[in-house]
């Protein structure tokens, strides 16, 4: 069995519930009320656990089978909305409404990428995942069901991402700006074949108030905002908003967005987030 333990650290609270999975097959995602995890053993059934009364617990089955290349990746919209992504296979969604305990899957025709913090906008990109036709946002209502009022907000200079001289040019991952205005893309240029790693990164800042691309920096080698980009996991800022953290390999930098300045801050161990302290 696997065995949960909820620490309510202002009431002094702790509760113990235990369900009979062989296995977690994604960490447990705790949201604003609930708890979501999911047993290896069925990769469409997900369980929610209130965090104010764990003995309720329920589970949704989703309609679409993830299939076996990656289990859904839980993100959580606002309190009662959460949207499953598949990392590997993008275009599979669902979204799950806790208060009507129902899931809307669906398979779109573009790539879905990372959702904004205030879980509003959801990244797009059209055509191939690392060498798009074009980019941009949609409202993340729109991963339930799509209309004319989900117009998708692609940006007319894709192609600066793309080729450069007739030097290869793919698009990495990407990193939302703390207030969720607008986007960090970064993409690697040429491939070292001795090592198999790019030889230049950089990055481009994309707005969402006017849809427009901006180079910020230029690095030397193969950096990413998170070490691992298929875990869809959001990059780190430092607390006023105004540093990402990107890596290279086992190097972690601090790269100013105001500055395009690099700095290094490990070269070692996991960076878990940050904090401010006064």
């Amino acid at each position: 069995d696997i065995a949960f333990f909820l620490i309510d650290l202002y009431g002094g609270e702790a509760w113990e519930f235990r369900h009979g999975c062989d296995w977690l097959s994604y960490p447990a995602k705790i949201g604003p009320t609930h708890l979501a995890y999911q047993c290896i053993e069925n990769a469409q059934k997900w369980y929610f656990v209130p965090l104010d009364n764990p003995y309720k617990a329920f589970s949704i089955e989703l309609s679409i089978d993830p299939g076996t290349r990656a289990p859904y990746t839980p993100v959580w919209l606002n309190a009662h909305e959460i949207a499953f992504l598949v990392p590997s296979v993008f275009q599979k969604t669902c979204v799950a409404d806790l208060a009507t305990r129902s899931a809307v899957c669906r398979v779109l025709d573009f790539f879905i990428g990372m959702v904004s913090p205030d879980g509003k906008w959801v990244e797009v990109r059209m055509g191939d995942d690392d060498t798009p036709d074009a980019l941009g946002v949609i409202p993340a209502e729109c991963l339930k069901s799509y209309s004319d009022d989900c117009r998708l907000n692609l940006t007319a200079d894709s192609s600066q991402l793309q080729m450069r001289s007739g030097r290869f040019r793919g698009l990495a991952d990407s990193a939302w700006l703390p207030d969720s205005k607008g986007l960090l893309f970064m993409v690697h240029e040429d491939l070292d074949k001795t090592n198999q790693t790019s030889e230049r990164s950089e990055i481009w800042l994309y707005k969402l108030s006017d849809g427009r691309l901006t180079r910020l920096g230029i690095l030397d080698g193969e950096f990413y905002f998170a070490p691992d980009y298929f875990d869809l996991a959001p990059a780190l800022w430092s607390p006023d908003g105004t540093k990402v953290v990107v890596s290279q390999g086992h190097k972690h930098h601090f790269f100013s967005i105001e500055t395009g300045e690099l700095t290094l801050l490990s070269e070692g161990g996991v960076l878990l987030g940050s904090v401010h302290l006064e």
